[in-house]
């Protein structure tokens, strides 16, 4: 092929991928910049939470217990007079990490069951099948209770727990996947040609298979969140005085009438960041669909 020509094709490649992105921006609305806004800080708030927080999150002071939002304390203080604020920035990393730690569990052993059993069947597809129907008839927040229970209380036994219950939906999404790109007739073809059951599985089934499964990741991330502050919540995450977003809203449940924003303010912030991330991943997979 001469140059002229390979000249022409990267520039047509070039212009294609400039206009799907323009598209990909043009169809973005008012609240999706604001969820990528929320996002934005979220991340700030875990890669450099010294940065952002105005105070240290674990000193008091008995000077301002109980304080009320104000310039000083934006959102206020608890009852040892540590700033809310500074306890739910550096909270984020705990939350944040624990709900990686999960969804890379769950995608990482999903994705492997479901090309297992979908692409062996037999005897494989009946075990790992009735395994994940069992699991899907227990709710996950139920399971990963059950889970910690078993490990011990911590912060990393959450995180497992979380991706442990999230295994199954991970597993049934992939599993559906490969069963329906495996009878397409480029993976006969590739068959017929004498392509091995593992090179025509990691060559052309796989890859075809994923892309539904990433777009389960982002969902699944923010219920993680919700998980594992739940689990915080009830004594099962990280120890006090450690703070975590599920550990505040718990501390703060005792001052809930005289003091509502240590339970009302952690509890947006959850809400806020998971709608956020769901936002965003739809947005997302809107973009790759065709």
């Amino acid at each position: 092929m001469s140059a002229p020509i390979l000249t022409a094709s990267r520039d047509r490649r070039r212009s294609a991928e400039a206009g799907s992105f323009r598209a990909a921006v043009a169809r973005l609305e008012p609240m999706d910049y604001l969820a990528l806004a929320v996002v934005a800080f979220v991340l700030l708030a875990l890669l450099a939470p010294r940065v952002l927080s105005p105070y240290d999150p674990l000193a008091g002071d008995d000077a301002s217990i109980l304080t009320a939002p104000s310039l000083a304390h934006w959102f206020g203080t608890d009852y040892l007079g540590r700033d809310l604020l500074s306890r739910i920035i550096h909270g984020t990393g705990r939350t944040l990490l624990g709900s990686a730690v999960a969804v890379v569990i769950g995608l990482g052993v999903g994705t492997i069951l479901g090309l297992i059993a979908a692409y062996f069947g037999g005897l494989a597809d009946v075990i790992i099948s009735r395994l994940v129907d069992v699991l899907l008839s227990i709710p996950g927040l139920l399971l990963s209770m059950v889970v910690v229970v078993a490990l011990g209380f911590g912060a990393l036994n959450a995180a497992v727990a979380v991706g442990i219950a999230s295994i199954a939906a991970f597993t049934r999404i992939m599993r559906s996947e490969v069963l329906t790109v495996k009878g397409l007739p480029f993976v006969e073809a590739s068959h017929h040609l004498g392509g091995k059951r593992l090179y025509v599985l990691a060559r052309h089934i796989f890859p075809n298979s994923y892309s539904s499964v990433l777009a389960l990741t982002g969902l699944q991330f923010g219920i993680s969140i919700i998980w594992i502050s739940s689990l915080s919540f009830l004594g099962y995450g990280a120890p006090p005085p450690q703070p975590e977003w599920g550990l505040l809203v718990s501390e703060g449940r005792e001052y809930v009438v005289s003091s509502p924003w240590l339970v009302v303010i952690p509890g947006l912030v959850i809400a806020v960041t998971v709608l956020s991330i769901s936002r965003l991943s739809r947005v997302l997979k809107e973009g790759n669909t065709p």
